[in-house]
């Protein structure tokens, strides 16, 4: 005969009391006896519900750990261990209680409160608000204390208060007690004086920040007007001085170039009119020299009018005018010439100040040469080159590496003394000031019997030189 199974006895739960739970917890109950396969059994007076438990985390003869969800609601609950082969415990009960259960709040209206004497209503927002809670106000800065009941509890989630006390401005905190005792959280209030609330609300309306907006705007105008106006006045300056400029030099070509031209034009005149009675001879220099001032006063007005046109202002018809001028004189004296000009360049625009320079530079060695050397043979070639390295200490400052008009004049002439080139006449002197007011290299070498070279490297103009010394019209 086998020997009686034993009955399991419960001594305790744990936790206990419960404390409900929308989630699984777990529970242990010690006691003595139990089985190896037993059963947990819950039941819930409140609902008359019961509850078989049989996947255990844990078990011995003596404890049994289980999860099970307890709804967070105050109820009784009893338990107790059946044995696999039919001896069950008695009910062990034990009580499950709803979760403590704290205000929170989250804000309040309004804010902040406006400081007024005499009642006023003050709303309190926040979560598990419970009847007969009260509200406490605390004047931070004083410590001193104020406890109010609300006026009306509209929901859990919402209070409104009648404080009839005189509220300093300053920072205030304010709790909500429910009567078990639990309090919230200290929520930090502001209570300022009427007129700063309505600056407040004024600054934060939108009519305010449209009208900062609109000031804004109206004030980016302004100063862009302003700047506008300025910039215009410069360059209405800046456009001035480089026609005064611009004046200045036509002046000075006009009386070195025409009025030395027609002086010459009215002088020999006259003495051919004091000569009618002399010689045919004496008379036909005369008139000779009368016809070639006249001319050289035409050629002279042709290259001024030439270089101000504005339909002849590239690179291109500047290489053209110079080609043309070098083949007529020349030819007229005589003189064999090999051109070496590029078959085409590009359309880079030149200023007149920049052509006049050169061109006058140029017929100025032409003129020489046709005079002075006795050549029957030249030479005359136009490139563009660069200022390089090797050549930086002779390169005019800034230029190097830069593109440049380069122009050479080579005769078989009979040549002269450089001392004596450097210091006979204006011609040598007016062509290097002419190329070295463009920036650029003026050289001459020459000695008896083997002919005079002339070099002139003027840098290509930039577009800010352009409006320098070309004004707008």
């Amino acid at each position: 005969m086998s020997a009686l199974a034993q009955m399991p006895a419960i001594t305790g739960v744990n936790p206990n009391p419960v404390i409900g739970s929308e989630r699984a917890q777990p529970i242990t109950i010690t006691g003595s006896d139990f089985a190896t396969n037993c059963v947990v059994r819950l039941s819930d007076k409140r609902l008359g519900k019961v509850y078989s438990v049989r996947f255990l985390k844990s078990r011995s003869s003596s404890q049994i750990v289980f999860h099970h969800v307890f709804p967070p609601f105050p109820a009784s609950w009893s338990v107790s261990v059946l044995s696999p082969d039919g001896p069950a415990s008695g009910e062990f009960e034990f009580p499950v209680k709803a979760p403590k259960v704290v205000p929170v709040i989250t804000h309040a209206n309004p804010d902040p409160i406006p400081a007024m004497n005499g009642p006023q209503h003050f709303t309190i927002n926040g979560l598990n608000f419970e009847p007969e809670c009260k509200v406490i106000l605390l004047d931070t800065k004083t410590g001193e204390q104020f406890e109010i009941l609300p006026s009306k509890l509209r929901s859990s989630t919402q209070i409104t208060i009648t404080p009839d006390f005189t509220a300093t401005p300053g920072d205030w905190a304010v709790r909500v007690v429910n009567p078990s005792g639990d309090a919230s959280n200290a929520f930090r209030v502001r209570v300022a004086s009427a007129s700063s609330i309505r600056l407040r609300r004024i600054l934060q309306s939108w009519q305010f920040t449209a009208a900062v907006c609109l000031s804004a705007l109206m004030f980016a105008a302004l100063w862009h007007r302003k700047q506008r106006r300025r910039w215009e006045g410069g360059l209405e300056q800046a456009n001035a001085s480089a026609t005064a400029r611009e004046r200045n030099r036509l002046i000075k070509d006009l009386h070195d170039g025409l009025s030395h031209e027609l002086t010459k034009v009215a002088c020999y005149s006259e003495l051919v009119q004091n000569q009618l009675s002399g010689s045919p001879e004496t008379i036909r220099d005369g008139l000779k020299t009368i016809a070639a001032s006249a001319r050289n006063a035409v050629d002279y007005a042709n290259v001024l009018v030439w270089a101000h046109d504005p339909l002849f202002d590239t690179l291109d018809d500047l290489a053209a005018y110079l080609r043309e001028k070098a083949e007529r004189l020349l030819d007229s004296a005589g003189v064999q010439c090999d051109l070496d000009f590029p078959s085409a360049l590009s359309k880079v625009p030149l200023g007149g100040h920049y052509r006049r320079e050169i061109v006058l530079a140029f017929l100025e060695a032409l003129n020489n040469l046709v005079k002075h050397s006795e050549a029957t043979d030249a030479k005359i070639s136009l490139r563009i080159a660069r200022f390089n390295s090797a050549e930086s200490k002779a390169s005019p400052p800034g230029h190097c590496g830069e593109e440049c008009i380069e122009i050479t004049i080579c005769d078989n002439g009979k040549g002269v003394e450089m001392p004596k080139v450097s210091k006979s006449g204006h011609g040598l002197k007016n062509m290097r000031q002419r190329v070295e007011a463009l920036n650029g290299q003026f050289g001459i070498e020459s000695s008896p019997g083997n002919g005079v070279r002339v070099s002139m490297r003027v840098p290509l103009p930039s577009a800010s030189e352009l409006l320098q010394r070309n004004p707008a019209p």
